[in-house]
C-alpha cells in the first residue's frame, strides 16, 4: 500500500507574489516570502505543507513557476536542517496527461505526495464510476502516492468506497475504513437530528420591549449606526499584492 505522510497537521499554504514591474505582465513569485512563511509554519509545529492547492493559485501559474516554487521550498528546508520535511503538491487539471505530468514535475522538484483534484469542467455529468476510473488511471501511472480530492458540491459524488482504493492512494490510511466487501448497515434509520437551540440575544442589539408604539410608522429605534460600538479596531492599510485573477487597477467582470 501507499506510504501516507506522517500524522499531524498539514496546512494548505497561499502562494506569494511580488509587485509586477513595468515590463512584466503578471506578478512574479515572491520566493523569499514563500519560504519564510513555510519555515514559520514548520517551526511552530505544522507537520507538513500542501503547496499549489486551491488556496495556492496554481491554476494561474505556469508549469515552470510551479516547479520553481516546490524546488525553492525543498532546497530551503534542506538548507536549514529540515531534510525530508513533508510536502504535498496539488494538481488541478482537466486531463489525465496534464495531471500525470504535474505529478512527475512535482516529484522531481521535491514533493513526496500529490493532491489530485478530480476534473470539474463537466462536474455535474461525472458519475461515481467515472471518479473511480479517473483515480485508477492516475494512480496506476503516478510516480508518487496520491491523495484523492473530490469537491462534493459540484461533483455530486463522493470518494470511492474503501474496496476501490488503489495501492498508490493513501486516503484509506487517514481514517478507519470498514473491512473489504462490507457495507454499512442501513436497516436501522438514523436518529433524527435535534433542532438547534436559538442563539442568545446579541449584546449589541438587545431585545426591545414590545409595545404599540413599536409598530408605529413614526417610531424610531434607539440604536443608530453611529451609536454602535466598533466590533474590532481599524485594520491597517492593505499592502499585499492582489490575486492574478484580475488586475489591481480594474474591477472583476
Amino acid at each position: 500500500m501507499a506510504s501516507p505522510p506522517p500524522p499531524g497537521i498539514y496546512v494548505p499554504v497561499p502562494t506569494f507574489f511580488r509587485k509586477a514591474s513595468a515590463n512584466e505582465l503578471t506578478q512574479p513569485l515572491d520566493l523569499d516570502t514563500q519560504f519564510k512563511h513555510a519555515l514559520h509554519l514548520a517551526k511552530n509545529g505544522i507537520k507538513g505543507l500542501v503547496l499549489l492547492g486551491s488556496t495556492g493559485e496554481a491554476i494561474a501559474m505556469t508549469e515552470e513557476e510551479r516547479k520553481t516554487l516546490i524546488s525553492h521550498i525543498r532546497q530551503g528546508f534542506d538548507g536549514v536542517g529540515y531534510q525530508g520535511y513533508p510536502l504535498i503538491a496539488g494538481t488541478a487539471t482537466q486531463s489525465i496527461e496534464d495531471t500525470l505530468r504535474q505529478l512527475h514535475i512535482s516529484k522531481e522538484a521535491g514533493a513526496q505526495w500529490g493532491l489530485v483534484l478530480a476534473p470539474g469542467f463537466f462536474a455535474t455529468c461525472i458519475t461515481q464510476q467515472g471518479i473511480v476510473d479517473w483515480y485508477t488511471v492516475i494512480a496506476d501511472r503516478s510516480p508518487m502516492p496520491i491523495l484523492m480530492y473530490v469537491i462534493a458540491t459540484p461533483h455530486k459524488t463522493s470518494l470511492p468506497p474503501s474496496h476501490h482504493y488503489h495501492r498508490n492512494i493513501f486516503n484509506q490510511d487517514l481514517h478507519t475504513t470498514p473491512k473489504a466487501n462490507t457495507r454499512p448497515d442501513t436497516t436501522t434509520p438514523p436518529s433524527p437530528i435535534p433542532s438547534p437551540s436559538p442563539p442568545p440575544p446579541s449584546p449589541i442589539f438587545p431585545p426591545t420591549p414590545t409595545s404599540p408604539v413599536q409598530n408605529s410608522p413614526t417610531a424610531t429605534s434607539p440604536f443608530t449606526p453611529s451609536s454602535l460600538p466598533p466590533l474590532c479596531p481599524p485594520c491597517p492599510p492593505h499592502t499585499s499584492q492582489p490575486s492574478r485573477a484580475w488586475d489591481n487597477n480594474s474591477s472583476p467582470s
